[in-house]
């Protein structure tokens, strides 16, 4: 079972959202953890919604991030320091909430101190059509439908099975 964590501090600032979304990529791609495009975005859209709720409800010059990487799950989490209170109107559990419940396997917020709040997700990845599993499914799409022969030439159609 491969298992892999990292955890690392970045600036507080709106700029971090993109970089440490290309970080987290960059790094399932150095541990070799393989995504397909479709959970590549689901994970880029999480990191960011993550951060930049980190990074808008911190007082402090930076946050904290951790990536945890066990089998075929994945676990991302943001710390905001020194929290400041939302905004008169403004909820916590709004757009963020919602990607999250959408997109994630599980997730949900955490106190570590009294004044340090985090939020996590985790989810759970397909396994990379490789090896045997990619021959099998090869194997049964091409017996469940007949292969049909078009003659280049004379226009002629045959299907063969």
């Amino acid at each position: 079972m491969t298992r892999q964590q990292i955890n690392w501090f970045v600036p507080a600032v709106v700029e971090s959202v993109d970089r440490e979304r290309s970080r987290v990529l960059d790094r399932l791609k150095e541990w070799d953890v393989q995504v397909d495009l479709k959970t590549s975005g689901t994970i880029s859209l999480l990191v960011a919604e993550v951060v930049r709720d980190a990074i808008r409800y911190s007082r402090t010059a930076q946050i904290s991030l951790g990536l945890k990487v066990t089998g075929r799950e994945l676990l991302f989490e943001a710390v905001s320091h020194d929290l400041s209170e939302p905004c008169p109107g403004e909820q916590r559990d709004g757009r963020d909430r919602t990607l999250l419940e959408l997109l994630a396997t599980d997730w949900g917020d955490f106190q570590t101190t009294d004044s340090a709040m985090g939020v996590w997700f985790l989810l759970a990845m397909p396994e990379p059509l490789t090896g045997h599993r990619r021959r099998t499914l090869l194997t049964r799409v091409r017996q469940a439908r007949p292969r049909q022969v078009v003659h280049r030439f004379s226009g002629r159609s045959d299907s063969a099975a």
